[in-house]
């Protein structure tokens, strides 16, 4: 059992007692270890190591990523980095705190896809859960910008995260929220990453430090994101979340400042009853390749996020905002599409021949193998624009014929092409 037990241990030698040892932590050396470089892993686990530390007055060594942030907050804990040698520690016990997969109830006593993602530290030390709000280092620095302003994140470390309103790998959902925000007289700055395709946006993205993030979030008025770390660094900074979830049950997040937007009249919440595949980035283990694929986040609406934000105060919604506005009708014909192929270097081309499109997504379906591919997202067609399959897929060259899709909520138009 690797996760914390109360021992008593026997020695024995032809039934005569040689050594009794009773497990007991005061005033020894302990090590325990975030086996996690996730940064919502580690501000979830962290704060019972110093639980752990108080209520068993030990020696707390402890290994993270992200030691920076803990150890002017938490002096009575011996930071090391990941990989140091601890050999001469004279450790009496360690600890890993993670999730481990297949389920090891000898790791975690509980199965983690049920719990609070904080319960899996409070589980694995053996003490009793409470959400803590881990206390961080957050830099002096200076406000970026002198408006009053959003922060929001779109991404997360799987598509299944992501909020796919109105369909798939769709934007539009984002820039409604964006251009509401705007209207209520509120900058939105968005800090992911991952580059953004947002408009009438403060653009924040790319790999900077995490201080500089944490910079931007100690000024931001409060956060919209997915389950991210993000999300996690947001709510350590102090500030009220609007977690958009559909893929896992509001159960598994933080409650705590949390304004969560949940649908739990369609499929939602597989990652609490499948094994989840981080190697698979559209994982939707019951719907996959089908029309409900990430359902759970296609039916969160901007209107009830909206309400959401208005209800919980942290907006009044003083300027009128038309929601109908974004609802266009599209009226393609398939005269109005153009496909071509060229053999020699095995491309695909779709053209539109007219004026601009609504913003439109577009799905290839292999007739022969079943296999449905989402090539490009939130596309204008024009006149002038071409788009086409990725020659590394080469979806097409094991098939005479093909599906092609283009759609928003709903399948607006197939189109049949035979090479």
């Amino acid at each position: 059992i690797k996760h914390y037990k109360e021992y008593k241990i026997n020695i024995k030698h032809k039934n005569e007692l040689l050594i009794s040892h009773i497990f007991d932590l005061k005033d020894k050396n302990v090590l325990i270890q975030i086996d996690s470089k996730s940064i919502g892993d580690t501000i979830a686990w962290f704060p019972y190591v110093e639980e752990f530390r108080k209520k068993h007055n030990c020696n707390v060594f402890c290994i993270t990523f992200w030691n920076s942030w803990f150890a002017n907050q938490y002096t009575e804990i011996k930071f090391l980095e990941p990989g140091a040698n601890t050999n001469n520690l004279n450790i009496y016990a360690r600890y890993l705190i993670g999730w481990y997969q297949p389920l090891d109830s000898n790791k975690n006593p509980n199965d983690f896809r049920k719990i609070p993602l904080q319960k899996t530290s409070s589980d694995i030390l053996g003490l009793d859960y409470k959400e803590i709000i881990p206390k961080i280092d957050i830099p002096e620095g200076y406000r970026p910008i002198k408006e009053k302003y959003v922060c929001i994140a779109q991404f997360s470390t799987a598509n299944t995260k992501h909020w796919h309103y109105p369909c798939k790998d769709s934007n539009k959902g984002w820039q409604i929220m964006v251009d509401w925000l705007n209207a209520q007289g509120y900058k939105v700055m968005v800090i992911s990453k991952q580059k953004t395709g947002l408009k009438n946006i403060i653009d924040r993205t790319g790999d900077f430090p995490i201080e500089h993030r944490l910079n931007e979030l100690k000024w931001c008025e409060f956060f919209i994101g997915v389950g991210s770390g993000l999300s996690w660094l947001a709510w350590a900074a102090g500030k009220k979340v609007v977690m958009i979830s559909g893929f896992s049950n509001p159960i598994c997040e933080f409650k705590t400042n949390n304004i969560n937007v949940h649908n739990f009249n369609v499929c939602n919440g597989c990652f609490n009853r499948y094994d989840f595949d981080r190697g698979d980035w559209n994982w939707c283990p019951e719907h996959k390749d089908t029309d409900r694929h990430f359902e759970c986040s296609i039916n969160i609406t901007p209107k009830m996020i909206i309400d959401r934000i208005v209800n919980s105060k942290l907006i009044e919604a003083n300027q009128p905002f038309d929601l109908e506005q974004y609802d266009i009708p599209i009226t393609l014909d398939k005269n109005d599409i153009k496909i071509s192929y060229e053999k020699d270097k095995n491309k695909l081309i779709v053209a539109y021949n007219g004026e601009n499109t609504p913003q439109l997504n577009i799905d290839f379906k292999n007739f022969k193998t079943k296999k449905t591919f989402h090539v490009v997202s939130d596309i204008i067609l024009s006149k002038d624009y071409l788009i086409w399959c990725m020659p590394k897929n080469e979806i097409y060259k094991e098939t005479d014929k093909l599906l092609i899709s283009f759609y928003e909520k709903n399948k607006i138009l197939d189109i049949e092409f035979e090479f």
